[in-house]
């Protein structure tokens, strides 16, 4: 199956569990589907994303070689949905400590604005907490920013992951 062409004529849920599970089985699919995830076209990387996001669930050790790429198109994401997806795996993933500093500061960013999706920010709230959680000093810090968020949370599913993530760091 050509990835590419596959994602310019469907958008489908079954579409998308086949592109991650062809990928978690096979290196040079597995590198189709992130050239996808990485092209200029917007349709192409938004419908990958969800590929990318179901094969980190299930198989994020594979997308370790593609942190690098991934943390930096969260700078200027095309789509809400390639951020939402990095957001996903880097959550499921065991973090290499050379990123840890990086992806705290960028999804520390997401929780505490407005202007992100609901969904950024939930898996950001899970991300910090997951890293913070490691460090005391850092610890602290979150559960007092996690509280004050919790103060002002309109949606529910923010109000459900700060509350979770203030009960695991407390």
């Amino acid at each position: 199956m050509n990835f590419r062409e596959a994602l310019s004529k469907e958008h489908s849920k079954t579409l998308a569990q086949q592109i991650a599970d062809i990928s978690a089985k096979n290196p040079e699919k597995l590198a189709e589907l992130m050239s996808c995830f990485f092209d200029e076209d917007i349709r192409i990387c938004q419908r990958s994303s969800w590929s990318v996001g179901l094969l980190g669930v299930k198989h994020s050790d594979l997308l370790i070689p593609f942190v690098r790429p991934m943390l930096d198109g969260l700078d200027n994401p095309k789509h809400d949905a390639i951020v939402r997806n990095t957001l996903r795996v880097l959550e499921e993933m065991d973090i290499p400590e050379d990123y840890e500093g990086e992806i705290f500061e960028k999804a520390f960013n997401y929780v505490v604005s407005t202007k992100y999706a609901v969904a950024i920010r939930a898996f950001s709230i899970a991300l910090v907490a997951k890293i913070a959680v490691k460090y005391p000093a850092l610890k602290e810090e979150v559960l007092a920013e996690f509280i004050t968020q919790q103060e002002y949370a309109e949606k529910a599913a923010i109000r459900f992951r700060l509350k979770k993530y203030i009960k695991l760091l407390s």
